[in-house]
């Protein structure tokens, strides 16, 4: 009897402690960039999230017959990222000041910055020339880590999907 108590008294203590290692995982932080349609219509649409792990995956817009599909092939680059170093300058460089001209202009990529860090989560849509120099300078330098070598293509990753599905508007009746 004394040994089945001492079982039961042990098989209590670990499952208390597997609840208590499960109960603390760390949630994942993130910065994501999409990319919106491009006016070349054979150029495809990108994502990049970049997340704490540091790891580093990519979305591309599969392009058939120089025209988009709004379907997406995805990638994990293989080599680790500096997650903090981004976390720093987005921070440091954005902080929610976007000002976004929210004048629709036809001709204009739009971009996503949506990042989610230290318990803070920003989401805007704007075009390049809302952005100051330096905000322009850290943006652009995230966007390229798409033109890294490293990538392996993966089944698929979540990314946001506001721009990367974005449809061309109907065109008026003639």
């Amino acid at each position: 009897m004394e040994r089945r108590n001492m079982i039961l008294k042990n098989s209590l203590i670990f499952l208390f402690i597997c609840t208590i290692l499960c109960g603390c995982k760390k949630e994942i932080e993130f910065i994501e960039i999409t990319e919106g349609r491009s006016m070349n219509p054979s150029e495809p649409r990108i994502g990049i999230k970049i997340t704490s792990n540091n790891d580093l995956y990519l979305c591309k817009e599969i392009i058939i017959d120089g025209r988009k599909t709004e379907k997406y092939k995805y990638y994990k680059n293989t080599k680790p990222v500096n997650f903090e170093k981004f976390k720093k300058e987005i921070i440091s460089t954005f902080k929610n000041n976007i000002e976004p001209t929210y004048i629709k202009v036809n001709d204009a990529t739009y971009y996503q910055l949506f990042y989610k860090v230290s318990s803070k989560v920003y989401k805007s849509k704007f075009i390049e020339s809302d952005l100051t120099s330096t905000q322009n300078q850290i943006f652009f330098k995230i966007i390229n880590l798409y033109k890294l070598k490293n990538y392996k293509e993966i089944s698929e990753y979540d990314f946001s999907k506001e721009l990367l599905n974005e449809k061309l508007p109907q065109p008026p009746p003639l």
